[in-house]
């Protein structure tokens, strides 16, 4: 494999990696009550609306110097206001994340502990086994986290793939052809959230030498490697899970409860479940991992801790304290949160790079090494279809469109 080729396959896994994450627990929760035919539809929407943009900021990163960020970007083409909606929007996606992260994995581990140890455990400790086993590691830095990163990754695709296997046989084909229309507005932001990759493109221009031929391969393939395993996953799942029931799918939506526990009860083998936890710890602190670092590096950089070392215990802390405090004033669930993410990424991954480009492409006189598909008409039509996803979000947690799943338990 020659030089070029070697650094494709690494940006397209670099892609696919980021994008898949922990959502992949709450999208058969979500997609689930709507139908396996909808959501594949759903999918496939959003997986383009996201590819799109991702070009769009392909466009937009090449008409800077190597390393420009997303705030530089918005500053040049939105102005200062532009510009602190951005910084804003990823403080709070990144907050929503680690705050998911941890409530979504204190389910999953305490449901292991209270199945070893037959003793109910107090809900406040859902939030301390990540801060206390994984968080120290963002302290050290990008290369520690990067080695246990890809060991937890191997692990997650061994787990998965050993789930997808066992489950193929025991799919009822009737419940794929489960369909209930007043639920197809559920999961339009856990899927676009699922699909974002789109803050290391400036990273990858710089890796690929700016080669736009290699990078669009590598956001085409990249993105398209997590659409096919999701598909899988939702056929595997949502074939053998049942809807309706104590331990449906409509059930685990109301109590926000983990999938493991309803792979248990639907599988009754303890081999499966156990494979289910851990895919779900691996998805979870894979994630964890990749968004903590990240957003402490930024918390970092804002206060200029550079090798300080008070500095960079005060970025740690406003790490992980706002996230904690989100989860304990609001008692938000997994699932509450990854919605809160998606109308997020909506915003700093659909919207703002509609805008970036359209403001770029404004200004006349310079000569593009990559145009993005699309004029006027279609980028409006984006902003509109990102605007839905966000409006989605806030409508059903301001209580003004409600999906009743009484009805299916």
């Amino acid at each position: 494999m020659g030089e070029r080729q070697s650094k494709i396959l690494g940006g397209t896994m670099l892609i696919a990696g980021t994008s898949i994450g922990s959502a992949i627990l709450a999208m058969p929760i979500m997609t689930g009550l709507f139908g396996f035919l909808g959501t594949i539809v759903i999918m496939i929407a959003c997986w383009l609306f996201m590819y799109w943009t991702a070009t769009l900021i392909l466009e937009a990163v090449l008409q800077f110097d190597d390393g420009a960020s997303f705030i530089s970007m918005a500053r040049a083409a939105l102005g200062k206001l532009g510009a602190g909606v951005t910084w804003c929007t990823f403080l709070f996606l990144f907050y929503s994340l680690v705050a998911a992260y941890l409530r979504g994995s204190g389910h999953i581990m305490i449901d292991a502990l209270e199945g070893i140890t037959q003793i109910e455990l107090p809900k406040y400790f859902d939030i301390l086994p990540l801060l206390i086993i994984f968080a120290p590691f963002i302290y050290f830095g990008l290369s520690i986290v990067d080695h246990l990163n890809r060991y937890l990754m191997i692990g997650m695709f061994l787990t998965y793939g050993v789930i997808i296997i066992w489950l193929i046989p025991l799919i009822q084909p009737d419940r794929l052809l489960y369909v209930n229309w007043s639920f197809s507005l559920l999961s339009f932001s856990v899927v676009v959230t699922s699909f974002g990759y789109h803050n290391i493109i400036p990273t990858l221009v710089t890796y690929l030498e700016r080669d736009v031929k290699s990078i669009k391969a590598c956001l085409f393939f990249g993105s398209f490697i997590p659409l096919a395993l999701y598909v899988i996953w939702e056929l595997a799942i949502l074939g053998t899970l049942p809807v309706n029931g104590p331990h449906g799918l409509a059930q685990a939506f109301k109590a926000d409860q983990p999938l493991a526990r309803l792979l248990r009860f639907a599988v009754q083998s303890d081999f499966i479940s156990a494979l289910a936890q851990g895919f779900s710890i691996f998805a979870i602190v894979t994630s964890f991992l990749g968004v903590a670092q990240g957003l402490f590096d930024f918390l970092k950089d804002g206060l200029r801790a550079g090798t300080s070392h008070s500095m960079r215990i005060l970025a740690f802390f406003l790490t992980f304290l706002p996230p904690v405090l989100l989860i304990l004033v609001f008692e938000s669930g997994f699932i509450a949160l990854l919605e809160y993410a998606g109308a997020l990424v909506a915003i700093i991954l659909g919207i703002i790079p509609i805008l970036i480009v359209w403001s770029l492409r404004s200004k006349k006189g310079k000569a593009l090494e990559y145009r993005a598909p699309g004029n006027r008409l279609a980028l409006a039509l984006g902003i509109v279809f990102f605007a839905f996803v966000v409006m989605l979000v806030v409508l059903k947690n301001a209580g003004l469109i409600s999906f009743n799943v009484d009805q299916l338990i």
